[in-house]
């Protein structure tokens, strides 16, 4: 190439244009196969005889392209390789693979940062997610929950969760005990729901149990309650290790066991009696909003079990009234369809309390019809859907309501969105009112 370039200059425009051809295919032939002595002969004698025999060189036509050699069809192949790629360089459908420990330290810091929001890690792992190792991928989860608990609606939305729970799958054996409690509690909290990584969770986490402390058992019951998954086997477990320890437990990790104990409904009596013990031993501990899930799990052992310990009079009043100053106010939602059964003429209470202090949005206390008004904080989002499940609170209110003899319908607001029309909202309501009555 050196003698090549040297040589050109001294030639004309023209004699450069042919050299620079005789010499592509002088490298095709020098790929495709060694040459001989001969042939290295022959392209030294077309090179030595100066001006006048460069001149004849070039006045004959050049030769025809070689055949493409094996290493040739290698390249091709290596070049369609690369075209089945993705963004990160990393190849379509092949195991994800982790990154040095230098950058998942890196990303690590990215992700919890004080700088970080919802939107920059859901970027950050949509761009590189198929390298984070499982730390980093429970502190994605968490932190998305965490800093979107004010706009829960844009999170389970967001079609980037599916990604995540999916991912958080395939690493759930590589978790640790707080990685695997801060998925649960992640994935409940965004009311995003996974159902393969709840039941991968609750596989892998029943072994590991006496390695989790108090505060991982509490936000795992409490994840798994919330989400309304039904893993009686995990929460059995939770049970057997929790209920020995819980002078280790902190009033809000008691309350969120608790509560997920009555969701649950599956813990035997005698590991209920001990929790009933403890939580009237400190029931002075508690704040406003713990009281209220205390509240709801006496509701349930009172009819679960009757035969367990009971509040006093003095703690059951201040846990109803607790209970009764935290329940949600009333929607827009709640209000059409208030506004719909007035048209209609169907007598009914707006805000209705029960004996027990369970708020029911629409009733008819004489038949005993209660009408559950389902926003979206009702429910979880199934990850990369448009459907809807309802949560446990949802489902442990309608248990009570139930058990205490109402006959609990709800709207759930997907379904309400679709009426535009008065008509339409009227002939809903009517075959709903007579699924009820039946």
């Amino acid at each position: 190439e050196r003698g090549f370039c040297a040589w050109g200059k001294v030639c004309h425009v023209r004699e450069k244009t042919v050299l620079r051809e005789m010499w592509r295919s002088l490298t095709w032939r020098k790929r495709s196969s060694p040459p001989s002595r001969l042939e290295h002969g022959r392209r030294d004698e077309r090179f030595e005889g100066g001006r006048d025999q460069r001149r004849e060189h070039a006045s004959r036509p050049l030769a025809a392209s070689p055949r493409r050699s094996r290493r040739d069809g290698d390249e091709r192949r290596a070049r369609s390789r690369s075209r089945s790629r993705d963004r990160d360089g990393s190849r379509k459908g092949s195991p994800p693979q982790e990154a040095p420990m230098r950058q998942q330290i890196a990303w690590g810091k990215q992700i919890a940062g004080r700088d970080a929001t919802v939107q920059s890690n859901l970027r950050l792992f949509e761009t590189h997610g198929r390298h984070f190792n499982a730390r980093n991928l429970s502190t994605t989860a968490h932190r998305v929950a965490k800093l979107g608990t004010k706009r829960k609606e844009r999170v389970m939305n967001d079609s980037r969760m599916r990604d995540l729970a999916a991912f958080c799958l395939r690493r759930v054996s590589d978790h640790d005990t707080q990685g695997l409690a801060n998925v649960a509690w992640a994935f409940a909290t965004a009311r995003v729901e996974a159902p393969e990584l709840f039941d991968a969770i609750a596989a892998a986490a029943p072994p590991r149990l006496d390695q989790f402390d108090s505060q991982n058992l509490a936000n795992t019951a409490w994840a798994f309650a919330s989400s309304g998954v039904k893993a009686p086997k995990l929460f059995e477990a939770i049970a057997t290790e929790a209920v020995p320890r819980l002078k280790e437990f902190k009033p809000q990790g008691l309350a969120n066991t608790a509560w997920a104990f009555a969701c649950a409904s599956c813990i035997p009596a005698e590991q209920l009696a001990v929790v009933v013990d403890r939580v009237i031993e400190v029931i002075g501990t508690f704040q406003e909003v713990h009281l209220c899930q205390i509240y709801q799990f006496f509701l349930y052992t009172r009819i679960a079990h009757p035969e367990l310990r009971a509040l006093e009079p003095q703690h059951q009043q201040k846990l109803r009234a607790a209970y009764m100053h935290m329940s949600p106010t009333n929607s827009r939602l709640h209000r059409m369809v208030a506004s719909t059964l007035s048209r209609m003429r169907w007598a009914h209470d707006f805000e209705h309390v029960t004996e027990e202090g369970i708020s029911i949005d629409l009733a008819q206390p004489n038949t005993k019809i209660a009408i559950e008004v389902d926003g979206p904080s009702h429910h979880l989002r199934i990850a990369g859907t448009t459907d809807f499940v309802q949560n446990g609170a949802t489902l442990l209110k309608t248990r009570l309501l139930e058990d205490f003899g109402w006959k609990v319908m709800h709207i759930p607001f997907y379904e309400w969105d679709k009426l535009k029309q008065y008509a339409d909202q009227e002939t809903y309501m009517r075959g709903r009112l007579g699924i009820c009555r039946r």
